[in-house]
């Protein structure tokens, strides 16, 4: 919250006029006069930072005082997120995560490091709750072993982004999500994740080229 005064001395005094950047004030929303002579903002955000002008007045003469108002930046922090769950298929799966800051985060979604697709049983949403926090959710109505993976929700607002992942394991028969093309320069280290689902897990090999691949080798 900011509170913005401006002391009026001298008798009678007609009017008090605000001003934001030289435009007149509007007193809406989180904008509210307590008194003409007190202007308050409730919360504060960032677009409320600005020069704030008050004028008054009588029949003799017209004065004016000045304030900026600097409204701080702050980072992104998560105040709930999802934890790692185990579950049947056909059963439904809400995973949530709430993230504040200034200005408001914006959260998007990851599955195995791609985005979480675009499926008839999947909803992915958000709403803004009344403490300046964004609430932010996927909703799977029935699970399959096709939707499990590591999920990670990011928050971002410019200042910084923050991320959180944990698995939702799904009981069945293993299963791979279709892995990307990697481009790589000749010395470069790589990192190359499988997307595997299905729970639980006994083993996971890889090969190239129809040849397991040695373990702890480069």
């Amino acid at each position: 919250m900011a509170t913005l005064s401006c002391r009026v001395m001298g008798h009678p005094v007609h009017s008090v006029v605000w001003l934001k950047n030289g435009l007149p004030l509007a007193a809406s929303g989180p904008v509210n006069l307590v008194s003409r002579d007190i202007l308050q903002i409730n919360p504060v955000r960032r677009e409320d930072s600005a020069m704030y002008q008050c004028f008054v007045s009588n029949d003799q003469e017209i004065v004016q005082g000045t304030a900026e108002l600097f409204v701080a930046e702050d980072a992104p922090v998560f105040t709930y997120a999802f934890s790692e769950q185990a579950v049947h298929p056909g059963s439904p799966v809400s995973l949530k995560c709430s993230a504040s800051g200034n200005p408001l985060p914006q959260v998007t979604w990851l599955v195995d490091g791609y985005p979480v697709p675009e499926a008839y049983h999947i909803r992915v949403g958000d709403y803004v709750s009344d403490e300046r926090t964004v609430n932010s959710y996927v909703n799977v109505s029935s699970v399959t072993v096709e939707d499990g993976g590591t999920y990670q929700c990011i928050a971002q607002n410019g200042v910084r982004s923050i991320d959180h992942s944990r698995r939702l394991n799904v009981f069945g028969p293993p299963f791979i999500r279709q892995m990307r093309n990697v481009t790589a320069l000749d010395g470069q280290s790589i990192v190359i994740h499988c997307p595997v689902s299905g729970y639980p897990i006994s083993k996971v090999y890889w090969e190239r080229e129809g040849r397991p691949l040695p373990h702890n080798h480069r």
